[in-house]
């Protein structure tokens, strides 16, 4: 799902943190690798989170989008846990 501008949510029901993280990286990595036209090879962030109890779309929202932001500001091309 597009949530804006450059910014992308993957949403993967029945998928712990863990393999969620396996699951970034392995995009990130995939992404590293291809070369795209015109622009040639670009890196990808991502910020991973799971919902927990008494969650709603704003409390997810809010901490997936601290982790990305949080592994732009690391240098990029990284994916952050957030819990």
């Amino acid at each position: 799902m597009r949530w804006g501008g450059e910014e992308f949510i993957i949403i993967a029901p029945d998928t712990d943190l863990k393999k969620a993280k396996i699951l970034a990286e392995r995009n990130r990595k995939a992404s590293e690798k291809f070369k795209y036209d015109p622009t040639g090879k670009i890196t990808v962030s991502f910020g991973v989170t799971q919902f927990i109890k008494d969650d709603n779309e704003d409390t997810v929202i809010k901490r997936v989008d601290d982790a990305l932001y949080e592994a732009k500001r690391k240098g990029r091309n990284r994916v952050i846990v957030n819990v």
